[in-house]
């Protein structure tokens, strides 16, 4: 992946979930224990031109808000207050 996307695609709504339910990098979980890992996600969303729009979008600002922030980290400090 280019750099701007490393976090994007680093984040998953899955470990998310496992983090939430204070798992962590487990592998191995009784079915129950799936089950509501599982429910904490939501209903699945069927694969759909409307979903691949919201996707792309969700990464488009994603990437200008990383370049953005680049943009200001590489400004020079007195070129800051100017900006503002």
């Amino acid at each position: 992946y280019s750099p701007v996307d490393v976090a994007w695609y680093r984040e998953s709504p899955f470990c998310a979930a496992l983090g939430a339910c204070g798992l962590g990098q487990v592998s191995v979980l009784p079915r129950a224990e799936w089950s509501y890992v599982r429910s904490l996600l939501g209903k699945p969303r069927r694969f759909s031109p409307a979903y691949v729009e919201q996707e792309r979008a969700a990464l488009r600002e994603h990437r200008e808000g990383v370049r953005e922030a680049r943009r200001r980290a590489a400004r020079p400090a007195g070129l800051l207050d100017e900006a503002t």
